[in-house]
């Protein structure tokens, strides 16, 4: 599901022509060292690495236009 709704949400950055992604992780006691670091980074979009795709099942993350 996740992969699915990371890849739709891919499809209308590139329309919207946005050029860069920021990782976001859910920070609680379940986060995993690789979500951990990956958190707030910035990406070019279609070069970011993709959510459950990338990490691990069940991942909790998710890329946000970056907007600055």
């Amino acid at each position: 599901m996740t992969k699915a709704h990371t890849e739709a949400t891919r499809q209308v950055m590139r329309q919207a022509q946005i050029e860069k992604v920021i990782w976001l992780a859910t920070l609680d006691q379940r986060t995993c060292e690789t979500c951990s670091d990956l958190h707030e980074t910035v990406w070019d979009t279609e070069e970011a690495p993709t959510p459950v795709q990338s990490t691990h099942p069940n991942c909790r993350c998710t890329l946000i236009a970056d907007q600055r």
